[in-house]
């Protein structure tokens, strides 16, 4: 069973992550929780799920250029980036700049994108009132989103991998992956070798 690395953190010690591992770290969070019995923990896998994604976001356009960070670009500068002393750029922005400058076709994904930080600010500002089977969905959708999404970032065929082997009991997922997969393998020239050990078209093969 997979369990969240823990480790004896000494005084001078520094936890230092980039965007984009700060993003993984985040869903590895989410995905923690969507393994969990009690119900309430749903809640927490959309918030980690949530922050992953726009922390996603952030890391494809500093992959363009650093100064995309900022919410406004004329204010943009590599002292204020070091510090983390700037009015980072918001979730909608962050979304318009990825397709009107770096050229990517969100429209696929704006939906759930948009679903996942909606209910990511009822639940964090208001009451929560929503079908269990409804955040599985939305959840299944953004942990997807997620793996697309961050191949464009840093492709790492092991890591999808990884997550696919953690995440083979969550049935929801598992259905929208294997269609996802098919897809590309039927599209694929020379599949990767990580296409015939993916646990999730195993458990599929075996149902």
């Amino acid at each position: 069973m997979w369990r969240l690395r823990r480790s004896t953190i000494k005084p001078d010690e520094r936890l230092s992550l980039s965007l984009l591992e700060n993003a993984n770290d985040f869903l590895d969070y989410a995905i923690k929780y969507t393994s969990e019995s009690d119900k309430g923990n749903w809640k927490y896998a959309l918030l980690h799920l949530a922050s992953a994604l726009e922390l996603l976001l952030k890391a494809l356009l500093q992959k363009e250029h650093w100064a995309l960070l900022f919410d406004d670009v004329r204010n943009a500068s590599k002292d204020k980036l070091e510090q983390g002393f700037f009015k980072s750029v918001d979730f909608v922005t962050a979304m318009n700049r990825l397709t009107s400058i770096n050229g990517l076709d969100l429209s696929e994904h704006n939906k759930y994108l948009t679903k996942i930080q909606d209910i990511r600010n009822r639940i964090m500002h208001f009451a929560v009132d929503i079908h269990i089977e409804e955040v599985k969905s939305i959840a299944a959708r953004g942990i997807n989103t997620f793996i697309v999404l961050s191949r464009y970032r840093s492709n790492d065929p092991a890591r999808e991998h990884e997550l696919n082997k953690r995440l083979v009991e969550f049935q929801k997922f598992v259905d929208l992956r294997v269609a996802c997969l098919k897809t590309e393998l039927d599209a694929a020239e020379r599949p990767s070798k990580y296409f015939s050990m993916c646990p999730l078209l195993s458990k599929n093969a075996d149902s």
